[in-house]
């Protein structure tokens, strides 16, 4: 009986383990469609980005998880890291939902790094 036991602890560690490993770093609090009315001073009109569980879409450039140094259930910081013409270009450094400093509570702060900081609504339904 207790061999059974000590089998199926075994199992159910080896399911739970699987499971973690599929999903990806980006915190889900943060992931989904992010729009600002008023893009960065470089570019006219909106912006749209695109957060999943494991890139940014943003103006055009599709970026990974490169590094993490810090997350919890509401942000992530590190670099998240596209490629053009085989050359890195890092899209953001950190995903925040607002803590009422620079962004209000639901909203989406995005830092670049030195470039600057950008802050984003949900996208409206439909």
């Amino acid at each position: 009986m207790s061999r059974l036991v000590l089998v199926l602890i075994a199992a159910l560690g080896t399911a739970s383990a699987c499971a973690a490993e599929t999903r990806g770093p980006i915190p889900e609090a943060v992931q989904g469609c992010w729009h600002m009315e008023e893009g960065p001073e470089f570019q006219s009109g909106p912006e749209e980005i695109r957060i999943t569980d494991r890139t940014i879409t943003r103006q055009g450039r599709v970026a990974g998880v490169e590094l993490i140094n810090t997350s919890g259930p509401t942000f992530i910081e590190g670099r998240f890291t596209a490629y053009e013409n085989g050359k890195p270009v890092t899209v953001a450094t950190e995903l925040r939902l607002g803590d009422g400093e620079q962004a209000a509570p639901g909203q989406l702060l995005l830092r670049e790094g030195d470039a600057g900081s950008y802050v984003y609504d949900r996208c409206k339904a439909g």
